[in-house]
């Protein structure tokens, strides 16, 4: 028993400019609001002012955008690039989940420079809300098929998955899988968040916790020629991505637990 295949037309919209959306935006623009609620809520429990907050997450989530488009453009389609320069300027084309990541800590650094307050401290309050908003993004992901996994016989396989070439077989949903997982991290830093937490701690375990699983889920990815991702020597560009970004997220760990606890605004040394 899998879950049946199934497609979603775009959304019609009475707008003279644009008269449909694909469900997909609209699922991402819904993660990016609630996972802004989650956030706003628990930063005001700890009397940090929405201000800053909302700041920060509009640095966060524009570079986000914007290098997930670029990484998406240069490390997966590497030959419609050098054909054409303009596609990386093509912002309706594909996102990759790992240059929204690495594009959001450098919003994120561009936004302590500007203010000169604590980077850790603060995005530690948008790591938090970070695994609702990415998990209903990774919904969408499931809804349109973007990630087409391996032939299997799993449960959870969608059934008839249509691609390739016919006939059509049950396959892993990569966004399927993450969606579950992002929804269980929420879950568990839920639980955590009900004490005071030692700041910076969501921002390391994010993507310590994150970045195993999707290197091992991203073996599960089909190759190129059948719908699947690009792969480098062997493996995709996820896996080098997760490899980074959780060595990353230990390095946040190691960090904060390692120093007195952080503050909204850093103390300057003396002179």
């Amino acid at each position: 028993m899998h879950i049946p295949w199934f497609t979603i037309e775009d959304w019609h919209v009475p707008l003279p400019v644009l008269d449909h959306i694909p469900p997909f935006a609209w699922i991402v623009v819904l993660g990016v609001a609630l996972g802004t609620v989650v956030t706003i809520r628990r930063a005001r429990r700890a009397a940090l002012p929405a201000s800053v907050i909302v700041d920060a997450i509009e640095h966060v989530v524009i570079t986000g955008f914007v290098c997930s488009h670029l990484f998406d453009a240069i490390f997966y389609y590497p030959d419609r690039v050098a054909a054409d320069p303009l596609f990386l300027f093509a912002f309706s084309g594909g996102m990759s989940s790992f240059g929204g990541f690495f594009g959001a800590l450098l919003g994120a650094w561009i936004w302590k420079l500007r203010r000169g307050l604590s980077i850790v401290y603060t995005t530690d309050y948008i790591a938090y809300g970070f695994p609702l908003g990415f998990g209903i993004g990774r919904i969408g992901c499931f809804l349109m098929h973007d990630h087409p996994g391996t032939v299997t016989s799993f449960p959870l396989a969608v059934a008839n998955y249509h691609v390739g070439q016919p006939p059509y077989l049950p396959r892993h949903d990569l966004g399927l899988y993450e969606a579950l997982y992002c929804m269980a991290l929420m879950l568990l830093f839920v639980v955590l968040g009900r004490r005071p937490r030692r700041p910076g701690l969501f921002l390391g375990l994010l993507p310590a916790l994150y970045s195993p699983v999707r290197f091992v889920l991203d073996f599960l990815r089909e190759t190129p020629q059948n719908g699947g991702d690009v792969h480098y020597f062997g493996l995709t560009p996820g896996h080098y991505s997760a490899l980074v970004l959780g060595a990353m997220g230990l390095g946040v760990l190691v960090f904060i637990y390692r120093r007195p606890p952080l503050t909204l605004t850093p103390k300057r040394s003396p002179g």
